[in-house]
C-alpha cells in the first residue's frame, strides 16, 4: 500500500492509537497505571471509527487500523508516545514498522516520567505542561530541518 502524499510536507502522529479492531487489551496493558485511557475509552475509538456496515470496508482495513500494514510515504513521519500511556508499545511498534520501509523517514520522540496519552492536549492539566512543551519544540525543529525524501 502506497500513501496519496503528494502535497504533504511533515506528518506528526502524536499519540496514535494504531489499531481499532482489538480493544480488549486496553485494561491488561501495564501502562493503565499511569494513563487515564481504558478499555471502554477503546472501544468508544473503535465504534467512532468503526465503517457504515453496508459499505465494503471494516474495521481491519489498513486506511483505518494501520498496526501491521506499514507503508511507504515520501512525507517525513514524527511519532510521539509517552511511556506511560497505553499506547505506548502499540505505537512504539508501528514505529518500527514504518522505520522498516525503505525510503521512509521517521522520528520517534518519547516522553519519559509516565507521561500519559496526549500530552500536547492535557499536558497542562496532568502535571506535564513542561514535558509537552519540550515535545513541542523537539518536533516542530525535526519538521522543520528534515527534507522530504
Amino acid at each position: 500500500m502506497t500513501a496519496q502524499t503528494d502535497n504533504l510536507r511533515r506528518c506528526c502522529f502524536v499519540n496514535p492509537s494504531t489499531s481499532y479492531h482489538s480493544t480488549t487489551h486496553y485494561d491488561t496493558i501495564p501502562q493503565t497505571h499511569t494513563d487515564y485511557l481504558c478499555g471502554a475509552f477503546g472501544a468508544w475509538g473503535a465504534r467512532s471509527y468503526a465503517p457504515n456496515p453496508p459499505s465494503t470496508i471494516t474495521i481491519e482495513h489498513p486506511y483505518i487500523s494501520f498496526s501491521h500494514h506499514p507503508f511507504a510515504t515520501k512525507v517525513p513521519l514524527f511519532f510521539q508516545a509517552g511511556t506511560g500511556e497505553a499506547l505506548f508499545v502499540e505505537i512504539c511498534a508501528f514505529y518500527e514498522e514504518m522505520n522498516g520501509v525503505t525510503g521512509n523517514v521517521v522520528k520517534l520522540e518519547l516522553t519519559e516520567g509516565d507521561a500519559p496519552h496526549d500530552l500536547v492536549y492535557v499536558g497542562d492539566k496532568v502535571g506535564f505542561e513542561v514535558e509537552a512543551e519540550d515535545m513541542v519544540a523537539k518536533a516542530g525543529r525535526w519538521l522543520s530541518e528534515v527534507t522530504r525524501s
